[in-house]
């Protein structure tokens, strides 16, 4: 077998209970997955039932597979009965000098044309007599 490029791809997930995120690691794990980033496990509040749970466990990971093994993960992740939803995409990359790194989500830009210019006192109150009358 080659040895083919590892890609970045990040899995954002709901789980049920407490160390339900180590099942996932684990199907990472054996497909050769290497987890760089690990995210705390957060207790949040669903906004509608999932699988008649109105709440869950927040987590995310990134981690480097192969590309063919991706779909493989993806598949064992939806037979996780302790795994309410989950969302896994490849990380866009970006140059630094010599390395390639994950992107970071870019920022967004204030587009200024449309907004409204500052006026001086005596301007606006020309501008209510024009109004007024």
């Amino acid at each position: 077998m080659e040895n083919k490029e590892k890609k970045d791809y990040e899995l954002s997930f709901l789980i049920k209970a407490p160390g339900d995120e180590a099942r996932i690691f684990e199907i990472i794990r054996k497909y050769r997955g290497d987890i760089y980033n690990e995210s705390s496990i957060d207790n949040i509040i669903l906004s509608y039932p999932i699988k008649k749970q109105t709440s869950a466990l927040f987590g995310f990971c990134h981690f480097t597979v192969q590309t063919e093994d991706i779909s493989k993960i993806n598949q064992e992740l939806k037979l996780l009965d302790s795994t309410l939803r989950f969302l896994l995409i490849r990380r866009p990359l970006r140059n630094i000098g010599n390395q390639i790194a994950p992107e970071e989500p870019p920022e967004k830009k204030r587009d200024d044309s449309s907004a409204p210019t500052s006026l001086t006192n005596e301007a606006l109150e020309q501008k209510l007599e024009e109004i007024l009358s």
